[in-house]
């Protein structure tokens, strides 16, 4: 089931994301007929999902995990949090006009709010 999965999950970002083989090739260090034997049905490393899931979440401003790879339908995933992105770019296009004074203090707000969150998520 993952395998199937991770396959439709390749073949979207080769189709959707503007990456290719070759560049997934390359960042994974195995060859393209690797990952044309991944395509194929042959499961990666652990390390090459890794490496894909953060390539994705640069490339996307999300955080995909070698799991949600492996076990979501990466088009769902990208609806899902489709708003989130177009929010993140905006603030990281906002966040570079600011001078450096501005966020520091952009920084520390965050922290502080982000730090409730963290810990409601670990408690369940």
């Amino acid at each position: 089931m993952e395998t199937a999965v991770f396959i439709e999950n390749l073949k979207y970002i080769f189709a959707n994301l503007g990456i290719t083989k070759a560049h997934v090739a390359k960042m994974c260090g195995v060859s393209k007929a690797t990952v044309s034997m991944w395509l194929a049905g042959r499961r990666p490393y652990r390390q090459s999902i890794e490496t894909i899931s953060d390539l994705i979440s640069s490339l996307l401003y999300l955080s995909v995990s070698p799991e949600q790879l492996l076990g979501e339908d990466l088009q769902g995933l990208l609806r899902k949090n489709e708003v989130k992105r177009v929010i993140i770019k905006k603030l990281l296009k906002d966040l570079s006009a600011m001078p450096i004074d501005s966020l520091i203090v952009v920084n520390d707000y965050v922290h502080r709010i982000a730090e409730p969150q963290a810990a409601e998520g670990q408690a369940s």
